[in-house]
């Protein structure tokens, strides 16, 4: 193909690496001249007698399989510095291909709960695709998900900060992925940052808000969030759920709008759960069914609907 990736494997060779293009209409002994980046080229040249590809800059050089062929060749060379050892490894490589592989090695090791070794593997997917940068199908989609893919792993070795890097990276070049809303979220929470984990839910919610895992996990922070705040904010806001199927009584609400609101009860009372003591919150006694007087029912009757809804409130 062409502009393909040439990858060096050795000491030094490092600036070799990247993508090398036709340089407009020049032929040097017959063959195309190409390119690279640093300053360094490929062209085909007449050594001490013999014929072939060499890779690289003055006074340095690689020297590639002697060959007469003009065409360069873009299968694996046997390369080697000019007169020194050991003989470094030559790949001419398709970058897409390339980087895909690498991907699919890391999710391999991935499944196979080797962590270290995914990431690994991902690091090295990213690093082929930055010096094949621009090269065909190496787009912003493959590299979200690599970046993606990376940061689940520290998430679940507990590098919070390199899941967060991560996530964004994933996230700038996917503002849809929302995997990366999901899993900065959740690191964020570890790090106790939960402003910044509530804002990644809201911004799944708006690119996804049928998602389930978003969804459940807006209801588990909500949940989170009102038993940090302690127990009277929990019980203001089941005294305004109160309130409202109040007035959706009196104006014979519709059946979805009593669900609506229903559908809220098993965070607020989650959260009560959380912030009591063994049947206490605070100084205040509360106490739970059978006992009647300790309950509040709605009984709510529109459109053939019926719900009975208990809620737990302070004893007198």
């Amino acid at each position: 193909s062409d502009p393909w990736c040439i990858l060096v494997a050795g000491a030094g060779t490092e600036k070799v690496n990247g993508r090398y293009e036709r340089e407009g209409e020049a032929v040097r002994n017959g063959g195309r001249v190409f390119k690279g980046p640093n300053g360094f080229g490929l062209s085909f040249e007449c050594v001490s007698g013999g014929e072939g590809w060499i890779l690289g800059k003055s006074p340095r050089a690689f020297y590639a399989n002697q060959t007469k062929d003009k065409v360069p060749p873009e299968e694996d060379w046997m390369a080697q510095e000019h007169g020194k050892q050991p003989v470094p490894s030559f790949h001419i490589i398709e970058p897409y291909m390339e980087v895909e592989a690498r991907k699919n090695s890391g999710n391999e090791a991935f499944k196979a709960g080797d962590l270290e070794s995914a990431i690994a593997k991902y690091t090295d997917a990213l690093g082929v695709a930055n010096t094949c940068d621009g090269a065909h199908g190496i787009d912003d989609d493959l590299l979200g998900k690599i970046h993606g893919n990376r940061a689940e792993c520290c998430l679940q070795l507990g590098q919070y900060e390199k899941c967060i890097a991560d996530a964004d990276l994933a996230l700038e070049y996917d503002p849809c992925f929302v995997k990366g809303y999901v899993r900065k979220a959740k690191a964020c929470t570890a790090l106790e940052d939960h402003a910044t984990a509530e804002k990644c839910l809201r911004d799944a919610i708006d690119v996804a808000p049928n998602n389930k895992e978003v969804l459940s996990l807006q209801d588990e922070y909500r949940v989170l969030s009102l038993a940090r705040d302690g127990n009277d904010t929990v019980l203001s806001e089941l005294s305004g759920l109160c309130s409202r199927l109040s007035s959706l009584l009196k104006r014979k609400g519709t059946a979805l709008e009593v669900i609506a609101i229903f559908k809220q009860l098993p965070t607020l009372l989650t959260a009560l759960k959380l912030v009591q003591d063994v049947g206490n919150v605070g100084d205040r006694g509360y106490e739970s069914a059978p006992n009647y007087d300790a309950q509040v029912y709605f009984r709510m009757q529109t459109n053939n609907f019926a719900l009975l809804a208990p809620l737990i409130r302070p004893l007198e």
